[in-house]
């Protein structure tokens, strides 16, 4: 059997914790879902295939303030801003 260096051990560590940020972050955001709210960022990935449209909103869930994030389409990428609502009226 090899032996397994400890910077080998750390690595892995590392990898597993990043791994399972993303996994709680993407939960959360799930269980924020909302169907409206108000805008507050726009993201735009232009280095990844297919580029990707992101939209954030804000507003009450179950009594509290929360913040959802999800994708869109150009189109509707560029018919908001920060600070409209979401889905316009």
């Amino acid at each position: 059997m090899k032996n397994v260096s400890v910077v080998e051990i750390i690595v892995v560590i590392i990898i597993l914790a990043v791994l399972a940020l993303v996994i709680v972050g993407a939960v959360i955001n799930e269980s924020n879902k909302i169907s409206s709210g108000r805008i507050v960022s726009k993201d735009y990935y232009p280095n990844r295939d297919p580029e990707r449209y992101v939209l954030t909103i804000s507003g009450v869930k179950d009594g509290k303030e929360v913040e959802y994030s999800f994708d869109v389409t150009p189109f509707e990428y560029s018919r908001y801003a920060i600070g409209d609502w979401y889905p316009k009226e």
